[in-house]
């Protein structure tokens, strides 16, 4: 193989050479201005090749802009490269090719051919349909460099770092599954009640996590650990969108819907709500308050959501903050394990209303078991 591509190389110099010595013999048997002019022109061509062949293409830059940096999953992006030169470089043809990060969507062509030209600066545009949900990362452009008889060609990578946030497309959802309380229909927060107004229902060791205005003290000195108060909630005070990103055996287009279906309760029970929780599993639960103010941080987060093999605990330490909650729960596979997390949320008097885009055979089976529990399961078609 190396000798193959020894003679290739050494075949370029000699076939260079019989053109030159071809041009040269029709010079001298023709006569003429034509026919020399062409020998001169020849030989003016393989003179620059030389010349430039010596140029170390360092003085490039690459700036690379795009038309919007806050997408929806299913638009299309604009990109635009812009190739400048600091001083003079000249080239025979040079092609540049953009790198596109994994997975960023539909592209045919995201490059470009440029011949010798005088300019400072040269650009091309091209498109991306259909880009998929997530944080895409730009990093490098690459310029190749070659001449007109092929005898060399130059490669150089330049770096160009950008990124490209896809939030999850969402819908406004017509009909939100509410609790029939007057409390969450205006929007009051459990955690806008104080405790004074609410009646104690008894006291519990303390977890980490809990409000230090709930110590009850005296209980904590006689017990010598402490101790937390515990109240009784308003029914469905609080409103939270629990999302479980587990993904075993469903397809990435299932998960993705489930993460628009996820979006849209979120971005809709915002428009109704002085504030709702979100709670997204990972290797723990990750909790965050979100308004119609500060939608946008919920989308980003929502972003660069992925899913996981990993299932969550039955007993954590967040479900008794869910106490007498309304919660909706966006999985996108049910599975055994959620049995025991449903029985104990249940247990902390929580409406709890289970959403998913489709459910398999297997599913229906388990959610059988959780209608039996008092869950209420709604498949939302995409």
């Amino acid at each position: 193989m190396q000798g193959f591509y020894r003679l290739k190389t050494y075949g370029k110099y000699v076939i260079l050479l019989l053109i030159v010595v071809a041009v040269y013999s029709y010079a001298m048997f023709q006569g003429g201005f034509v026919s020399w002019f062409l020998f001169y022109s020849v030989l003016t061509v393989l003179g620059l090749t030389i010349v430039v062949s010596f140029f170390t293409f360092r003085g490039f830059q690459v700036e690379r802009t795009f038309d919007k940096n806050a997408l929806h999953a299913g638009d299309t992006l604009n990109v635009r490269i812009t190739i400048k030169k600091s001083v003079f470089h000249p080239f025979f043809y040079m092609r540049v090719q953009d790198y596109l990060p994994a997975n960023l969507g539909e592209n045919e062509e995201h490059g470009a051919l440029f011949f010798f030209t005088l300019q400072r600066q040269v650009h091309f545009s091209y498109q991306v349909k259909n880009v998929k949900r997530g944080n895409h990362v730009f990093e490098k452009v690459e310029l190749k460099f070659g001449d007109l008889f092929g005898l060399y060609e130059k490669r150089n990578e330049i770096s160009c770092e950008e990124t490209v946030l896809v939030y999850p497309k969402y819908r406004k959802l017509e009909r939100i599954y509410v609790s029939d309380s007057i409390k969450v229909a205006e929007g009051t927060s459990s955690n806008q009640l104080n405790d004074e107004d609410r009646s104690l229902a008894g006291v519990r060791e303390y977890v980490a996590g809990d409000r230090m205005t709930s110590i009850d003290w005296k209980q904590s000195a006689r017990k010598a650990q402490l101790m937390t108060k515990e109240f009784e909630s308003y029914r469905g005070s609080d409103v939270v969108v629990a999302f479980d990103p587990y993904r075993k055996s469903s397809s990435e287009l299932h998960f993705e819907k489930t993460v628009e279906l996820a979006t849209s309760f979120v971005t809709s029970l915002s428009q109704v709500q002085i504030a709702v929780q979100v709670a997204i599993w990972s290797t723990d639960w990750s909790v965050f308050e979100t308004n119609r103010q500060s939608l946008l941080n919920a989308l980003k987060v929502f972003a660069k959501v992925d899913n996981t093999t990993e299932t969550m605990p039955a007993v954590h330490r967040l479900y008794h903050s869910w106490n007498g909650a309304t919660i909706y729960y966006v999985c996108t596979e049910l599975h055994e394990g959620l049995l025991d997390v449903f029985r104990v949320l249940t247990r902390q008097h929580v409406q709890l209303h289970v959403f998913l885009v489709s459910t398999s055979s297997r599913e229906k089976t388990i959610a059988e078991q959780c209608e039996k529990l008092g869950v209420a399961i709604h498949t939302i078609p995409s």
